[in-house]
């Protein structure tokens, strides 16, 4: 979902017009998801395993049905660190929909997927839990992202 654009006041106002936003960033990445709700994530897993998602670009991800949650804490310094190369791989693969889980606001829904140590990343395929890394085993993580998209 996009944001709306900021109201600007009429000429006639008597305040200045607001300035314009800034521009995007070098290498932002708006490609990943935010776990916004136990049920958010269980609509997406299954719909997943059925259909093609769009992601925030308007590009098709998931023809295979591969999803990928980080699950992070922003207190984390390994968690921001891992972040970025999420991001990064979220913007390279193009098969594969990225989601992110605040395992702060999110607590119960990151103790009931197991998760003891983040970053924690886990992979579903058609809707099921297929394997889990911790955030320092990032080849592995790539490694598993390739192979599980590609079968």
């Amino acid at each position: 979902r996009r944001a709306s654009p900021v109201p600007v006041p009429p000429a006639s106002s008597a305040s200045s017009p607001l300035p314009p936003p800034p521009p995007p960033q070098a290498g932002a990445v708006d490609c990943v998801v935010d776990v916004v709700s136990v049920k958010h994530l269980e609509e997406t897993l299954e719909a997943s395993a059925a259909t093609l998602l769009v992601d925030r670009r308007g590009r098709v991800r998931a023809a295979e049905g591969l999803v990928v949650v980080c699950v992070y804490a922003k207190w984390s310094l390994a968690s921001g660190w891992v972040r970025e190369r999420y991001d990064g791989l979220c913007d390279a693969e193009q098969r594969v929909v990225f989601m992110r889980l605040d395992a702060v606001r999110h607590k119960e829904l990151a103790k009931s997927l197991g998760v003891r140590t983040l970053p924690t990343f886990i992979l579903f395929k058609g809707g099921r839990r297929i394997d889990h890394f911790l955030g320092k085993e990032r080849a592995l993580l790539e490694q598993s992202i390739e192979d599980h998209a590609a079968a």
